[in-house]
């Protein structure tokens, strides 16, 4: 059976850029998709890339952010201005090191 012929190629085409872009990153897909298939639906403009630059600017390294995302990927699923950001502010207050964030 070639692509052509599969029952779902807009699931097909959904799926493959973010398949790229998170192995891009050094994430598990298969992992992420059981742990979290809501991602299939986000966009990479809207949803993905904002949070990876949030956290690069914060000074974790791609390898990092790919372990991070393989464990816990609804952090892509929230809001970056109205969840991460605000929990990010205040645990900096509380002298969180970074590697515990």
């Amino acid at each position: 059976m070639g692509e052509g012929d599969l029952p779902f190629p807009s699931l097909v085409d959904n799926l493959r850029p973010k398949a790229t872009y998170f192995r891009s990153l050094g994430v598990d897909v298969g992992a992420l998709l059981f742990r979290c298939p809501e991602i299939i639906g986000l966009s990479i403009e809207a949803n993905i890339k904002p949070v990876t630059e949030f956290l690069l600017e914060r000074g974790y390294t791609l390898e990092e952010i790919g372990t991070m995302i393989t464990r816990y990927g609804t952090l892509y699923t929230v809001s970056l201005t109205e969840n991460i950001m605000p929990k990010w502010d205040y645990f900096m207050t509380m002298d969180y090191p970074k590697s515990e964030l």
